[in-house]
């Protein structure tokens, strides 16, 4: 997760490492499009952007 200062309940941020090239941002969790990533975290992305469509 990102910075908990970047975070409110309707906007989460995640912090996204690019590999090989040591760089780091932050991007929020409703513009992640395709997670390559372990079943738990797909399923959690799901999850909130289920979520933060229907509240």
């Amino acid at each position: 997760m990102a910075d908990v200062n970047l975070c409110s309940i309707y906007n989460m941020w995640v912090q996204v490492k690019v590999e090989d090239s040591g760089l780091s941002f932050n991007i929020p969790v409703a513009d992640i499009l395709e997670v390559k990533a372990g079943e738990e975290t797909v399923q959690a992305v799901a999850d909130w952007k289920y979520w933060i469509r229907n509240h």
